[in-house]
């Protein structure tokens, strides 16, 4: 933890040459500082990338942490979106504005996430069945949220309008959009439409993961990516960092 308060080492707060926005899978929920798929590559790349990714950050919380940074080196931002940034991101374009959770909010998701660590009887058993019914109901899930298209028209436009705030205070950097939900969760919707929208703009380009990513590249019980996971993913994005996109 560097003094910004962001999981990577003090040096990276200086001149980063990428900077990576997101939430826990960013974060590394569950694996070693060196073995996030941002350290993993900056190792890969040999390039100064900093890791900015918070748990629970939305979209919005990013943008405004990324004013905050040294952007005086930076070339390319990697934004991690996952369909919980929705409610988040949907506030921040409200009238009202956006209302930073509260301190008892805040210390009820921390106790959530500390009770997963510790020990329950049959604690793996309740996580695997529990995993079994999401992959059970995945697909009709993914099909109600595909026809809902207002729901996901509303979390595209929103998406959109912060990172329109986002590509004002960095206006010359290359971005790389990505998504991750968690293992049984993956969705190709709303990639789909970015990658549509952004299709005529070369500073842009969206990396899908999930929907490829095998089984063990997740943990059984949270459903983050595991060092496995990580790894491919880092290796997925050298060719975007070095400048020779696949696509």
């Amino acid at each position: 933890m560097n003094s910004a308060g962001l999981r990577d080492e003090e040096a990276d707060l200086t001149a980063p040459t990428v900077i990576a926005l997101g939430d826990s899978f960013t974060l590394g929920v569950g694996v070693e500082q060196n073995e996030t798929f941002v350290a993993k590559l900056e190792a890969l790349t040999g390039i100064k990338i900093l890791n900015a990714g918070i748990s629970s950050f939305g979209t919005e919380r990013e943008y405004r942490l990324l004013k905050r940074l040294d952007l005086s080196k930076l070339e390319t931002i990697i934004i991690q979106y996952s369909d919980n940034d929705f409610g988040e991101n949907e506030a921040a374009i409200h009238p009202d504005g956006f209302n930073i959770r509260s301190r008892t909010e805040y210390k009820r998701i921390s106790a959530k996430h500390v009770r997963k660590t510790k020990y329950i009887p049959f604690k793996l058993v309740f996580y695997l069945i529990r995993g079994s019914y999401r992959e059970f109901i995945k697909s009709g899930r993914e099909r109600q949220i595909t026809k809902d298209e207002t729901r996901l028209q509303r979390e595209v436009d929103n998406f959109l309008q912060i990172i329109g705030k986002i590509r004002q205070v960095a206006p010359s950097a290359r971005y790389i959009l990505t998504e991750f939900n968690g293992r049984g969760r993956a969705r190709k919707s709303f990639l789909a439409s970015l990658s549509e929208h952004f299709k005529n703009d070369r500073s842009v380009t969206v990396v899908p993961f999930e929907d490829h990513l095998p089984e063990e590249a997740y943990f059984i019980i949270d459903g983050h990516i595991n060092r496995t996971g990580h790894e491919l993913v880092a290796r997925g994005l050298v060719p975007y960092i070095l400048g020779n996109d696949p696509g």
